[in-house]
């Protein structure tokens, strides 16, 4: 299963800390290739 990632760090001086996570899988009509986030040839 292929998908996308996202992850948002932070850094308040004492440490990094995560803002948000965003992740999404690939299914029927949301593609990484449609997107044009991934090569077709890959």
């Amino acid at each position: 299963m292929r998908g996308a990632n996202f992850f948002n760090l932070v850094n308040e001086g004492r440490g990094w800390k995560i803002m948000n996570i965003l992740w999404d899988n690939e299914r029927n009509g949301v593609t990484l290739v449609e997107a044009g986030k991934l090569d077709p040839e890959e």
